[in-house]
């Protein structure tokens, strides 16, 4: 696996999918770029001859290359990956007591305390509730991105003791662009309209999209100036060299078949049977925690039509599973995609990246 950085020079607008007229109202960008979005950059260039021409093989390069990430990375002044950001992890809440804020963990709930509670959750999945009560305090916002290490601890340890309340945060910037009338070459008379796009960087830190690439034909990726999202904003290019994935914890390693335990969703996933499937990686799902659907299409370069419109799984979603009686089951799971097997496409295309944890 071939690892690099995309710094966005100007404001990253990744468009998420409403229509985008002349005249007043704002193009928003999506929260994070989709791994589709990172795939298609990856594929293209690959596909480029030496001039920057579009020379290659649409359906080879879909099934001879895989693409991992984004994930959000921090950069030093050497362009070198200083600290990995993960999504948060939903299975923890936080609570505002007036003075500070408290983190309360979720896990499944006994049998014996839901014995009166009727639900419309599929296939008899458990409820999920809190360890401990949160008390007379009000729900929150937490960081939406977690550092690795602490990302980590929570997935070996999960109590919520030394977490990060505060995080990195993609600031958004409004911009007022003008329509050009192409017979005059001048503004078109009220004709105004605005986009709203993520901004990497502020006066004190450089972020950066981190991803990696694996090539059935051994093609490299020099380092260079690339055009990512929308109105060909441009963003440079960089190799680096980074351990990734992290090393499977001792305490995950030694869980066993018939444990329970949390897979956390780095990336997106794409499921058959929606965002709560009997299984996930072969294991029966017996509880989730489940943020609200995301939408993902794009354009079919094979094709040559829009790909149809399907939901996903966002990151950070949780689900409690039985591990089963299979060998080697956890080196399977940590950190590779637990997408179906057959959909093999959506798995080269980044999707379903997943890390395991103790319950």
């Amino acid at each position: 696996m071939k690892y690099f950085t995309i710094e966005p020079r100007d404001p990253l607008f990744v468009r998420d999918g409403r229509p985008m007229n002349p005249g007043p109202g704002a193009a928003r960008s999506l929260s994070f770029p989709l791994p589709l979005t990172l795939a298609g950059l990856v594929r293209s260039r690959l596909g480029c001859d030496p001039t920057g021409l579009f020379c290659g093989n649409p359906q080879q390069l879909l099934s001879e290359i895989g693409v991992v990430g984004p994930l959000l990375c921090k950069l030093d002044v050497g362009n070198r990956v200083e600290d990995v950001f993960v999504a948060a992890p939903r299975d923890l809440v936080w609570f505002d007591t007036g003075t500070n804020k408290l983190g309360h963990r979720l896990c499944p709930l006994e049998s014996a305390e839901i014995s009166d509670v009727k639900t419309d959750i599929p296939h008899g999945l458990g409820l999920v509730g809190f360890a401990e009560a949160p008390g007379p305090a009000k729900a929150t916002h937490g960081a939406a991105f977690w550092p690795l290490e602490a990302f980590m601890g929570w997935l070996e340890h999960p109590t919520p003791t030394r977490l990060p309340v505060a995080g990195p945060e993609l600031q958004r910037e409004t911009r007022v662009h003008v329509a050009i009338d192409p017979a005059k070459g001048t503004a078109a008379q009220g004709m105004l309209f605005s986009t709203e796009a993520l901004r990497f960087e502020n006066r004190k830190e450089r972020y950066a999209l981190l991803g990696g690439f694996s090539d059935d034909r051994g093609r490299t990726m020099a380092d260079d100036v690339v055009n990512l999202g929308g109105e060909r904003r441009v963003s440079y290019m960089r190799a680096t060299e980074i351990a990734w994935p992290p090393p499977l914890p001792k305490s995950i390693r030694r869980l066993s078949p018939g444990d329970l335990a949390r897979i956390v969703l780095l990336s997106p996933a794409i499921f058959p049977e929606g965002s709560l499937p009997k299984e996930v990686a072969g294991a029966t799902v017996v509880a989730a925690v489940v943020p609200r659907p995301e939408v993902v299409s794009g354009w079919d370069l094979a094709r040559k039509r829009p790909k149809e419109s399907r939901r996903m799984v966002a990151p950070g979603a949780v689900y409690w599973v039985r591990i089963p009686p299979q060998e080697g089951w956890v080196n399977d799971v940590w950190m590779k995609s637990v997408c179906p097997a057959e959909q093999d496409q959506d798995r080269r295309d980044g999707f379903g990246i997943a890390a395991l944890g103790v319950a």
